[in-house]
């Protein structure tokens, strides 16, 4: 499989058999970096991989240089996104952590960046991840940088944790860009401004806030089309403009 194959199988299921291909190729690159007389690193893997991590220098300059922060982003590309966000939030700040699968999380050398959780359903994965929250909200209370990909079901659970711990949510999304090499590409992130924690205690349930977050993100995942509508969809007995309203993004 190659790199954009990989990319393509992760986007439409994070959780599927592209994470396999992705444990695997994580372990290569490993190997191969250790083979040389190097320590593998999120950076040197993925040029190893032929894989340019990417953002705006405009979206880097809205991340807080300090303070409890969790970049929020979905679940698409599972593996590349842990690794390429890892790269870009260190020219940030140097307390950044990334809660990524735990095939790659233990991985030789990479274990003291991430924090491994297990997209799977089932037994096994649950306290995989009720250990991940743990050590995510001490990350948080701690002052560190957090960065979490998240399925469906972990966008509520994100709002809670940011809430309990007092930190700002970067809004954040993910796209794969073709870079002229077969072989390769680039993962691009896109950031936007912060929600600070005073800003979430404004909402009157963790779900407002949730609806609110995921509409964010969908602004960013969208924001290159040229066609974007964007609709906002109020609660019932909502006024205009209330900010406890829920929200959609009418991209084509």
């Amino acid at each position: 499989m190659t790199i954009p194959e990989l990319a393509c199988s992760l986007a439409a299921d994070p959780a599927g058999s592209g994470r396999l291909a992705t444990y695997r190729l994580v372990r290569n690159l490993c190997a191969s970096v250790l083979a040389s007389g190097q320590t593998p690193a999120p950076g040197l893997l993925l040029g190893a991989a032929k894989v340019r991590p990417s953002a705006n220098g405009g979206d880097l300059e809205k991340i807080p240089v300090a303070g409890p922060v969790l970049v929020a982003a979905g679940a698409a590309y599972g593996a590349l996104a842990a690794l390429a966000a890892s790269v870009l939030l260190d020219e940030i700040r140097p307390d950044v952590k990334v809660v990524a699968d735990q095939f790659v999380a233990t991985a030789p050398n990479l274990r003291p960046r991430f924090i491994a959780c297990d997209p799977w359903e089932g037994r096994r994965a649950a306290p995989v991840n009720v250990r991940a929250l743990r050590e995510g909200l001490a990350w948080l209370r701690c002052g560190g940088l957090l960065a979490a990909f998240l399925a469906e079901e972990g966008w509520g659970a994100a709002v809670r944790l940011a809430r309990r711990a007092g930190a700002a949510i970067v809004p954040a999304a993910v796209a794969w860009r073709q870079t002229g090499l077969p072989e390769g590409g680039a993962v691009e992130m896109r950031f936007g401004a912060p929600l600070a924690s005073e800003r979430l205690a404004e909402f009157a349930l963790d779900a407002h806030a949730t609806a609110y977050l995921r509409w964010r993100v969908n602004l960013l995942a969208c924001r290159h089309e040229p066609a974007l509508r964007l609709v906002p969809r109020l609660a019932t007995g909502a006024a205009p403009g209330a900010r406890n309203g829920s929200w959609r993004s009418a991209c084509p």
